[in-house]
């Protein structure tokens, strides 16, 4: 990929969620959504080994979910919240 087309996924991957670019899944970015976005938009094919070792070069990293409060969820999510 381009450094034109990594800035664009990491502005994608940081600051939208997968419904805000087309997808179903409302708010965790996976990495087959990610492959997926990048098919789409850059018509390059990614296996998600291989993602995964780009996303930690431009500096992502793993996060796995856990149950959480939901009021802390909420809390959570109306202080992240995105206004576009």
């Amino acid at each position: 990929m381009t450094k034109t087309q990594t800035d664009q996924l990491t502005k994608v991957l940081t600051n939208k969620r997968p419904v805000d670019v087309g997808f179903d899944a409302k708010y965790t970015w996976t990495l087959k959504l990610a492959i997926g976005y990048i098919e789409r938009e850059f018509n390059q094919a990614f296996s998600e080994r291989g993602l995964s070792l780009l996303l930690h070069r431009l500096g992502f990293s793993y996060t796995k979910a856990t149950a959480a409060d939901p009021e802390e969820q909420q809390k959570f999510r109306e202080k992240t919240a995105i206004n576009f």
